[in-house]
């Protein structure tokens, strides 16, 4: 099963060193790395290109510049960029991270692991949500039935449109998840439409411990929807 994680970075100057320390640092291997910048000018760029030089370990990274697709707007020019990265990676499972968040070291293995074990299109891991500070403000919500704890299950549809779509769970998908019902072409968020997407194939599966950390900070430069409301109340 070939892996690839990729890694979506715009003027992330101050967050970019820790997140992809994190995502060099998985246990899981060989896989490739790819980190796709969107015309940073802060420095960000070269940052990524001295981390990557500097990586000694078994797996393979990359630092891809996107080319100019004359598409704008956050998520319509986000998707444009996302569609070529997929040109360029030859994954059957495909991680996402961010280049403000950070992965813990066993992320990529476990994720691979639940494909691996369960085949679901979908693989969605509990994640911590943290603030500027890196103070942990929360963590996905996703209860049972009963009342028990969280636990390493099957997601129904009704809990995928309660708590698993957008930034709520860190997520991963088969790569012929997004053949199928790839590429997103307009505005739509590919974290809200793959994971309903995943329903008409083979379904979401979730791993219950927390595997990665989602920073919550005001930045005209953040790509998610929350972001952009954070900036503009700022």
């Amino acid at each position: 099963m070939k892996v690839s994680f990729i890694v979506p970075t715009r003027n992330k100057r101050n967050w970019v060193e820790r997140a992809a320390n994190s995502y060099l640092r998985q246990t899981y291997s060989p896989m490739e790395i790819v980190f796709f910048d969107q015309a940073s000018t802060d420095g960000t760029l070269e940052i990524l290109g001295e981390l990557v030089r500097k990586y000694d370990g078994p797996n393979k990274p990359r630092v891809l510049s996107c080319p100019n697709q004359g598409i704008g707007g956050t998520s319509a020019g986000m998707n444009a960029d996302i569609e070529w990265v997929h040109k360029q990676i030859d994954g059957d499972v495909i991680l996402w991270g961010n280049a403000d968040d950070f992965a813990y070291p066993t992320r990529t293995a476990k994720t691979v692991r639940a494909f691996e074990e369960f085949n679901p299109s979908w693989v969605s891991c509990c994640q911590y949500f943290m603030d500027a500070s890196l103070v942990i403000k929360g963590e996905t919500q996703l209860p049972n039935a009963d009342g028990s704890p969280k636990r390493d299950r099957w997601v129904s549809f009704g809990e995928a449109v309660r708590f698993q779509v957008g930034s709520s769970g860190a997520l991963s998908y088969a790569r012929d998840l997004w053949e199928k019902h790839g590429p997103m072409r307009g505005i739509e968020q590919n974290d809200i439409v793959l994971p309903y997407m995943s329903f008409l194939e083979r379904g979401m599966y979730f791993i219950a411990e927390p595997l990665h950390t989602y920073v919550f900070h005001a930045s005209a430069e953040n790509q998610g929807i929350g972001g952009q409301i954070d900036a503009a109340r700022t």
